[in-house]
């Protein structure tokens, strides 16, 4: 007999109704590992990861669940960003995720970083979440976020310069700018929204409801908003394996394009 305290997916697999959830981020430079039971943060382990990234992402797990008073075995789902973001950072957090929901044989919701900075903005309304791809470029993504902090997808992610992200989106009249491509340069920013016509406004919180242009100055750690995706995600049934998990790139590798060329 299924107690009341499950839900089931349409394939009818059953999942506990505030189920465990270990969430990891290695897409930016500010790595990041959350444990949430349901909705509600247990608790969250985050480091400015530099050049060695995310070769310390087992011990922070393990961190993180000893504090929390929790074991691996314990863990019910498991959340992972799945890029655009540092391709050596995507792939090992990527990677250990697989291990693990193997090890463990449990399910996966993979989330994109750019709906992740989405959900991490905090407010509803229209956000365009932006990377910083390097080279000069931007990973951009459009979104509506309701008032619970769904996150809808309004555009498809582009590979694009800074500076022509603000005429890609004249056309919007309230518009929160969230990531950490904000922060390339606050003043070309302002210059790039003055050349279309818009004044941006950098904050450190953003009202509800947003009005005009403003952009979020702080970098925030993801994994918290990992875990409230992976939550609702498997509420619905949308769940991967350690098989089906794949990355998000937008642009190819350093060595893909290498091989390209030779």
């Amino acid at each position: 007999m299924v107690s009341n305290d499950v839900s089931k997916e349409p394939n009818g697999i059953v999942h506990p109704a505030t189920p465990l959830i270990l969430a990891v981020d290695t897409t930016s430079a500010r790595r990041s590992v959350a444990l949430a039971k349901g909705n509600r943060l247990l608790g969250v382990i985050g480091v400015d990861a530099g050049p060695t990234h995310s070769w310390n992402l087992h011990d922070e797990v393990d961190l993180l669940l000893d504090k929390c008073r929790s074991t691996l075995s314990e863990i019910d789902v498991l959340g992972v960003t799945t890029g655009p973001g540092s391709f050596t950072g995507l792939r090992v957090g990527v990677a250990a995720v697989k291990g693990f929901a193997h090890a463990l044989d449990k399910p996966v919701v993979g989330v994109t970083s750019l709906e992740a900075w989405a959900r991490r903005a905090g407010v509803g309304g229209r956000v365009c979440a932006c990377i910083d791809a390097q080279r000069g470029e931007l990973y951009a993504q459009v979104f509506d976020v309701d008032g619970v902090g769904a996150v809808r997808p309004v555009t498809d992610p582009r590979l694009i310069p800074p500076q022509e992200v603000c005429a890609w989106l004249s056309d919007q009249s309230d518009l929160l700018f969230a990531g950490d491509g904000v922060g390339i340069s606050r003043a070309e920013w302002e210059a790039w929204a003055r050349q279309c016509g818009r004044e941006i406004r950098f904050v450190s919180i953003p009202p509800t409801p947003v009005r005009g242009w403003m952009a979020i100055e702080t970098i925030e750690f993801l994994a918290p908003a990992v875990a409230w995706l992976a939550e609702r995600r498997l509420r619905e049934g949308h769940v991967q394996t350690a098989v089906t998990l794949d990355a998000l790139y937008v642009r190819a590798s350093d060595a893909e394009m290498k091989r390209g060329r030779s």
